[in-house]
């Protein structure tokens, strides 16, 4: 047997050499328990997708409430309406709980409520002198109130007239000088009523869509309404 036979031989014998680490080369350690078991791209995953929660959305939006008033009396409902006086603290608001209700705008304390409707009020108004207020409801009605004059200031109002027409009313617009009052309805038309007697005066009518809007031209002549998806017009 050859010298370098019997060297292979000894250094099979000896069995391998020992590794040596240094400690400062160590990165990270890697446990044997069911922790560390779950693949490294996981918890990457997890990161990207989960995120911080402490870390703000920059898309997020933060709504502060401001407001220094609110009206709760509608029930929980849904309200469509609202409208301010022209020269009081006071607003005109109704909802899907068929009422309307006239309340302090400082307060928000009830200074009348305007019941009759069958359906839901969808639109409200003061007259331009705040002297009366009009709700109109999707049964079709509109409703009149006047204020009491000789009593307790704007806080007492009474029932004045019902008028009816048109179908669903969706809005409705006073005339911005004279006791005179717009509505719009589902049923493609626009009731106009002298008021508080509730003659009509004029029904304009559309032929493809209800009349989304109305509003008065400045000289108060003239009648404008418009409907998608048509151009506006006017009388």
């Amino acid at each position: 047997m050859s010298a370098t036979t019997h060297r292979e031989q000894d250094h099979e014998q000896d069995g391998p050499a020992e590794e040596f680490i240094d400690q400062n080369d160590v990165l990270a350690e890697v446990g044997d328990g069911p922790e560390s078991d779950h693949p490294m791209e996981e918890a990457d995953e997890e990161i990207a997708e989960g995120g911080d929660e402490n870390i703000p959305d920059e898309d997020e939006i933060v709504w502060e409430d401001n407001s220094i008033q609110q009206f709760t009396s509608h029930n929980q409902k849904s309200v469509f309406a609202v409208s301010t006086h022209p020269t009081q603290a006071l607003a005109v608001s109704g909802g899907e709980d068929d009422m309307g209700y006239i309340w302090d705008l400082y307060t928000g304390e009830i200074v009348a409520r305007l019941g009759g409707h069958e359906d839901s009020v969808a639109a409200v108004g003061f007259s331009a002198d705040g002297e009366m207020v009009a709700t109109g409801g999707m049964d079709g009605h509109v409703r009149l109130w006047r204020r009491v004059a000789k009593s307790n200031g704007w806080r007492n109002w009474e029932f004045l007239t019902d008028v009816q027409g048109p179908d669903e009313i969706v809005w409705l617009k006073w005339h911005p000088t004279g006791n005179v009052l717009a509505a719009g309805s589902t049923d493609l038309t626009v009731w106009i009523w002298n008021l508080p007697s509730g003659t009509p005066l004029l029904v304009l009518s559309a032929h493809v869509s209800p009349f989304t809007a109305g509003l008065w031209t400045p000289n108060a002549h003239s009648f404008s309404r418009t409907h998608a998806p048509r151009v506006p017009k006017s009388n």
